[in-house]
């Protein structure tokens, strides 16, 4: 039979044992609770990192975006003012035409006056002329031209009095024509284009005064 003092010892070291395997019971789950920490941390550091790198793409591509958007609005504002410039340049290029060969036309009709004048003072036995005739051709060929480059002649002789391309110098009462109506041309009128080079010089109906 053990004695007193031997069971006393044996119970201190089985208590001395307990305690240990308590620390150690407490220890272990400490340490796990940092190691688990310390992976959560390491974890998540890359995880950071991912969404900064995303977050710098997403900037970079609303910067491209936006450098994008600008150089389309600068093309086209490009584009526009090139069209601008291209019409500009079209219409200034027409209206030079225009001035130039409006003043053209318009020295040369003095020359066609005087043809018409010439062709009509002959008398009936010269316009059997070889002379005439070949004047005549000549004349012809020439206002062919004049009406190919835009020339036309007013119409006139019983129209309207149109102020726009009539001139009156003088009203003359006439029982056979309407108040106001163009009865007698002196002088031929024309445009070139739409503009009137020079109106027809007329004579314009009146209405007869009653006694």
């Amino acid at each position: 039979m053990r004695s007193w003092p031997s069971i006393t010892k044996h119970k201190k070291e089985v208590d001395g044992l307990t305690e240990e395997l308590k620390k150690e019971e407490t220890v272990q789950p400490e340490e796990e609770a940092v190691e688990l920490e310390e992976e959560m941390e390491i974890q998540e550091e890359p995880l950071e990192e991912v969404q900064e790198i995303e977050d710098e793409k997403e900037d970079e591509l609303k910067t491209t975006k936006k450098k994008l958007e600008e150089m389309n609005d600068r093309y086209l504002r490009v584009q526009a003012e090139y069209a601008n410039y291209r019409n500009r340049t079209e219409r200034e290029k027409s209206e030079l035409y225009q001035r130039a060969g409006e003043s053209i036309v318009k020295n040369l009709l003095e020359v066609k006056d005087n043809f018409e004048r010439a062709l009509s003072s002959v008398t009936e036995e010269e316009k059997e002329l070889s002379f005439y005739q070949g004047v005549e051709m000549v004349a012809n060929q020439f206002n062919e031209i004049l009406g190919e480059n835009g020339l036309k002649e007013i119409e006139a002789m019983g129209s309207p009095f149109d102020p726009n391309h009539h001139q009156a110098v003088m009203q003359m009462a006439d029982e056979e024509a309407e108040p106001n109506h163009v009865i007698q041309v002196l002088q031929k009128g024309y445009q070139y284009g739409e503009k009137v080079l020079r109106p027809s010089m007329v004579v314009v109906s009146k209405q007869e005064e009653e006694e």
